[in-house]
């Protein structure tokens, strides 16, 4: 009896940590070339992902809370790691590399993860009088010239 008891003891406490465990799911735009990606998670899990990109051009990947439904998503690491080859002992520089960002989900509902390659100073003439920029004045008058990720996530307890 002691050891059946032992038994569903072990087997509780080992199914409760696999349910509590989070995910970490992982979008490599690099890998996918769609602008557009809708994934399922759950409150807790967080979101890795890797976008092709080169900031010695001036460009870089922005987060951009006001594009999408941002609530319950928060910005975990947002880091650049270069692919510099090394030549002849040197470096070599200007050769891109990837921004690695992760979000955490903390709220159930859906929401959308919106990112931006541009250059931060080209923003300065689509701000309005408080700060804000103007997103659609920026993507119109850009036309095709700028790159945009969407992750629609549909966020479950």
């Amino acid at each position: 009896m002691k050891s059946q008891t032992s038994a569903i003891l072990l087997l509780a406490l080992v199914a409760g940590i696999s349910i509590a465990q989070n995910n970490h799911l992982v979008i490599d735009f690099e890998k996918q070339a769609a602008q557009r990606v809708a994934i399922t998670a759950r409150v807790g899990d967080d979101i890795h992902v890797t976008v092709p990109g080169n900031p010695t051009t001036g460009f870089s990947w922005q987060i951009v809370p006001e594009l999408g439904y941002f609530d319950g998503v928060h910005v975990l690491q947002n880091a650049y790691t270069s692919n510099q080859s090394v030549v002849n002992g040197r470096q070599l520089d200007g050769v891109g590399g990837y921004f690695n960002m992760i979000f955490g989900v903390s709220t159930a509902g859906q929401k959308s993860i919106e990112l931006v390659y541009l250059q931060p100073w080209s923003l300065k003439s689509f701000k309005n009088s408080n700060g804000i920029v103007d997103w659609n004045m920026y993507f119109n008058s850009n036309g095709s010239s700028y790159q945009r990720k969407t992750i629609i996530v549909n966020a479950m307890q």
